[in-house]
């Protein structure tokens, strides 16, 4: 266990393989019902557990991944998993459900204006993954303080810069806070896949943005 941080009950440090399954659980069960295109495509409990394992794993080896801990229960309350954007992904991707297609083609189209501009290569810029909060510590700025140390934790590292896709208004509101600026949006409305408007009923002014911050 490597403690970054401790404030007020809540222990923030580095994940490891000892915490790694608790964490998964945790990612499963907050992403598969909370976040608005895994909700909408229907994709279960065990298909987010191996995609959540697949990168997790990946983020894990490379050092990056915070989590959040009750200091007095000692439960895992949070996560900010963060990977290295320039390493090669992880073969076991080819495994992961179908479902996911349309989300991982919403993602690549914003991550495609970001390679217009820059270098993608190892070591230089951070992909915030995801962050997830227990729903009991949703209102102690956990995911705040989750990603402020992640990217305190990335700049040590060596790396010049961040980015992530934020999926809601809360999300974009959180690394807003943590000195991220929009450079790219798509709405779903306007998103198609294999010619279907498949995110279509998450709203007209719904969108997912490119959010990028510079260390």
């Amino acid at each position: 266990m490597s403690v970054l941080a401790e404030k007020e009950g809540v222990v923030y440090e580095k994940l490891s393989e000892a915490s790694f399954p608790a964490c998964i659980e945790l990612m499963a069960k907050v992403f598969s019902v909370g976040e608005p295109m895994t909700a909408l495509l229907g994709v279960t409990l065990e298909e987010f557990r191996y995609f959540a394992t697949v990168f997790t794993k990946k983020a894990l080896n490379e050092g990056l991944p915070i989590v959040a801990r009750d200091s007095e229960s000692g439960e895992l309350v949070g996560f900010s998993i963060s990977e290295d954007l320039g390493s090669p992904e992880p073969a076991e991707a080819a495994e992961i459900a179908a479902k996911f297609d349309p989300i991982v083609g919403v993602l690549d189209q914003l991550l495609a204006r970001f390679r217009q501009d820059h270098e993608i290569v190892p070591g230089r810029y951070v992909h915030v993954f995801m962050v997830g909060v227990a729903p009991g510590f949703k209102k102690r700025s956990v995911a705040y303080e989750m990603m402020y140390e992640n990217m305190i934790l990335a700049k040590q590292m060596g790396f010049v810069g961040a980015i992530g896709e934020t999926t809601s208004d809360i999300s974009t509101r959180l690394t807003e806070k943590n000195g991220f600026k929009e450079q790219a949006r798509i709405y779903y409305r306007d998103f198609e896949f294999d010619g279907v408007r498949v995110f279509k009923a998450l709203g007209d002014e719904a969108c997912c943005r490119l959010m990028v911050r510079y260390f």
